[in-house]
């Protein structure tokens, strides 16, 4: 008799403990398949409200969420859960009936690496001026820094550009068909004409609206190096046209705003000049005559190009 009472004492803490368990798992499965339905159910009205309800549907449908789970049993999906998961992934509305929420449409970059690159191209075109700090480094083939130099940079598409050095002063400005780059320590000024002025012998010339980046080059995304800011995309661009002063052209692009961190151009012994961009504000105003270069009295000139 004492071990048989024993016996049932110790079953019942056990049964109880099973009967619990179950319980507790039984409520968790329910509440998360409320959980998964009432997901379900706002995937189903967004797809219901891309796509124009068909002719033969002529029953009003309920919403998922309201539908009892009760008779589901636990572990499998019901019947009402089934349904969405074959409406939601079965029947999508065709690509040209999805439009994209206004809000989403101003900030996507547009489906491939062309679109990018138009809309990297219409915003160096249309913005009004531009101004920012830049940081160029020269690089040997090898990727080892030559030299490296900051200054503040000021863009008037089409075509006018200032480049102004922090140490020493010197001073690169572009206007119309010549470009001058003054040299204060060697008190010289070089004087380049007709061809400096084109996008195909002068790559930064495209950042002043110059060009057409879908023309001139054959583009595709790469990694060139690492990128200044998560979420960047860089672009690999060779140039098309055979007598271009360079042999490839690397663009890092902000794609929410189609703003150029970066530009890279490599030569033809493969020397690197590396252009990184910051602080960059659109829309600046500037009068025509900042843009305008006298040669300082006294200065040796060098004529380049012509």
């Amino acid at each position: 008799m004492p071990g048989g009472i024993c016996a049932r004492a110790q079953a019942r803490p056990l049964a109880w403990k099973s009967q619990r368990f179950a319980a507790t798992r039984a409520r968790w499965r329910a509440k998360t398949t409320l959980r998964l339905i009432r997901v379900l159910d706002v995937l189903h009205q967004h797809a219901s409200a891309l796509e124009p309800v068909r002719a033969s549907s002529s029953r009003p449908l309920r919403p998922l969420a309201s539908r009892t789970v009760e008779n589901s049993r636990p572990g499998k999906l019901g019947p009402a859960l089934f349904l969405a998961l074959t409406m939601c992934i079965s029947s999508p509305a065709p690509a040209s009936e999805q439009p994209l929420p206004a809000a989403l449409q101003e900030n996507q970059p547009g489906p491939g690496i062309e679109r990018l690159a138009a809309r990297v191209q219409q915003r160096l075109r249309e913005v009004a001026g531009l101004e920012a700090r830049f940081v160029q480094r020269r690089l040997t083939r090898f990727g080892s820094v030559i030299v490296e130099r900051e200054g503040k940079l000021y863009i008037q598409p089409p075509g006018r550009m200032r480049w102004e050095y922090d140490q020493p002063p010197d001073v690169f400005v572009t206007a119309g068909e010549e470009a001058y780059f003054f040299l204060v320590n060697d008190n010289q000024v070089q004087v380049f004409q007709t061809e400096a002025s084109e996008a195909s012998q002068t790559p930064i010339m495209y950042l002043a609206g110059k060009g057409d980046l879908l023309r001139d080059f054959d583009i595709e995304e790469t990694d060139w190096g690492p990128k200044l800011a998560p979420g960047n995309i860089q672009l690999h661009m060779r140039p098309r046209q055979e007598g271009a002063s360079f042999t490839l052209l690397v663009l890092e692009v902000e794609p929410m705003t189609a703003s150029i961190a970066r530009l890279v151009q490599v030569d033809r012994i493969s020397n690197t000049i590396d252009y990184q961009f910051h602080d960059i504000e659109y829309d600046v105003g500037f009068s025509d005559s900042f843009f305008e270069f006298e040669i300082p009295p006294g200065a040796d000139v060098v004529y380049i190009g012509g």
